[in-house]
C-alpha cells in the first residue's frame, strides 16, 4: 500500500538572519621580559637563602668536652651529613615550586586569572609557612645541639 499524499502544505523556509556581532577577543598582552626572570632569579636567592638558614641553624655549638666515644662522634657526623642533604633537597624542592608558581602565574596569560592568582598565593604562602615550621622544628625540637 502507498501512503496517502499529505494535503497540508509544505513548510515555508527558515528566514535568513545575520548573526549578532560581538566585539573581538583580544588574548592578553605578554609579560615583560623582567617579570618572566624574576620567576627564576627569584628561585635562587630562595633556594640560596634558604640553605643558609638552614645550614645556620644546623651548626653544631662548641663545646669545651667534645665526646671520647670515636662511635657517637660518628654517628652524630652521620645525622649532620644526612640534615644538611635533606635540607639541601628539601630547599630546593621548595625553591623549584616557588619558581614554577612563578614562572606560570605570570608568563600564561591564556590561563584564567583566578587560576594565575592562586599560583601567586600559593607561591607566597608555601614559602612563609616553609620558612617558619622549619624555623621552629629546629628551634624547640633542639636538633643538631
Amino acid at each position: 500500500m502507498q501512503p496517502e499524499p499529505s494535503s497540508a502544505a509544505p513548510a515555508p523556509a527558515p528566514e535568513w538572519t545575520t548573526p549578532p556581532m560581538y566585539a573581538p577577543v583580544h588574548p592578553a598582552p605578554r609579560p615583560a621580559l623582567i617579570l618572566k626572570l624574576a620567576g627564576p632569579l627569584l628561585g635562587i636567592l630562595i633556594f640560596v637563602g634558604a640553605l643558609a638558614f638552614h645550614m645556620a641553624v644546623m651548626l653544631p655549638q662548641p663545646t669545651l668536652y667534645p665526646p671520647s666515644n670515636p662511635a657517637m662522634v660518628a654517628y652524630l657526623n652521620n645525622v649532620r651529613i644526612l640534615g644538611v642533604v635533606a635540607a639541601v633537597f628539601m630547599d630546593l624542592g621548595v625553591a623549584f615550586s616557588v619558581t614554577l608558581a612563578w614562572h606560570i602565574g605570570t608568563t600564561k596569560p591564556e590561563i584564567a586569572e583566578g587560576t594565575r592568582r592562586g599560583l601567586l598565593s600559593f607561591a607566597g604562602v608555601f614559602l612563609a609557612v616553609w620558612v617558619v615550621f622549619s624555623f621552629f622544628y629546629y628551634t624547640y625540637f633542639g636538633i643538631f645541639r
